[in-house]
């Protein structure tokens, strides 16, 4: 049986092989994936609008261009850690934001019932504005208030799921 890692910091070295370092992708805040054009200079890691907070180390490759390896910086490490504990901005991002947050909390075997409630925090208004709003609507914008609705009351009643299961045993 394979050993659960002991913090997000192990999880994230996990995604790599041993002898590479774990993707910088994993420590952007937020996520976001490193394209092979986003090339840049030691010391900063290029995005389209920010800084991520890495080093680049460039080596020869056979196949072709030079790689980059990117090395993550104490930084960068620590706004990885702040993201996967903050809940999705906006409901369109929740389900694939949560979920990956969940999947990388899990491997981490760090208990992820903090970040479930701060979810449903920020859910449970937005669901009370549109109960409102749908008694407000009529024809097509009521068919989309009804909708968003359903959608973040179904997302409430999962997080309600989760949160009522008891915690995973590390």
């Amino acid at each position: 049986m394979r050993s659960r890692p002991s913090t997000v910091k192990d999880s994230l070295r996990e995604v790599s092989p041993p002898d590479k370092p774990p993707p910088a992708s994993l420590t952007a805040e937020p996520l976001r994936l490193l394209r092979p054009e986003d090339k840049g200079e030691a010391g900063a890691c290029p995005d389209r609008t920010r800084a991520i907070p890495c080093t680049v180390q460039k080596e020869p490759s056979h196949l072709g261009a030079d790689r980059a390896q990117l090395r993550v910086t104490p930084e960068g490490r620590q706004a990885a850690e702040r993201w996967l504990r903050r809940p999705a901005g906006h409901p369109r991002d929740t389900r694939s934001e949560l979920l990956v947050k969940l999947a990388l909390l899990d491997r981490a075997g760090v208990d992820p019932r903090n970040l479930m409630r701060a979810q449903r925090r920020q859910l449970t208004p937005i669901a009370d504005a549109l109960t409102s709003k749908m008694d407000a609507a009529t024809g097509h914008d009521y068919v989309v208030a009804l909708w968003r609705h359903e959608s973040i009351v179904a997302m409430l009643r999962s997080l309600d799921a989760l949160l009522a299961t008891p915690p995973p045993i590390p």
